[in-house]
């Protein structure tokens, strides 16, 4: 997992060139005035959610992780909190699909608060619990990118 400001993203640009490319495209100035949905940008290797969602409390939140995709998930504006744990450390709820690539888990981890412009890089040995209200719910604009990082799912979630 990373966790960052986008004004700092070229660092991790590196990693491998479809997370510079996802990373440049959060950097685009239309990127706040996307409406919400799903936008191709590379094919099936990247593509992004715009999302409008109101916080919830802990209790409705779910562990989740995915196999074939890495989340980058950007605060557009407003705040969020977020769980993550080692995927090994949690046990599997729903089994794998792989329609959706998800896996819901149970189990117990870590949380911290993402404010507008930061940004989350969650890797698929992440489990990860988004849009956590931090005091009360509240909407939060976001953009979740989709970059793929293995081509079948791997066994173990």
């Amino acid at each position: 997992m990373i966790i960052d400001h986008l004004d700092r993203s070229d660092v991790y640009a590196a990693l491998s060139p479809r997370f510079g490319r996802a990373l440049r495209y959060l950097r685009e100035p239309n990127i706040i005035n996307g409406q919400p949905g799903r936008y191709d940008l590379d094919g099936s290797d990247i593509f992004a959610i715009v999302q409008q969602n109101q916080t919830k409390p802990l209790e409705e939140g779910c562990w989740e992780a995915h196999r074939r995709y890495a989340d980058i998930q950007y605060i557009v504006s407003g705040g969020e909190r977020m769980g993550w744990a080692p995927l090994d450390a949690l046990s599997v709820r729903t089994p794998y699909d792989e329609q959706k690539d998800l896996t819901i888990l149970d189990g117990c981890g870590d949380f911290f608060t993402l404010r507008q412009g930061m940004f989350v890089i969650f890797f698929p040995n992440d489990a990860h619990m988004p849009s956590l209200a931090i005091d009360s719910p509240q909407m939060v604009n976001k953009i979740v990118l989709k970059v793929r990082v293995a081509d079948r799912p791997t066994q173990g979630q």
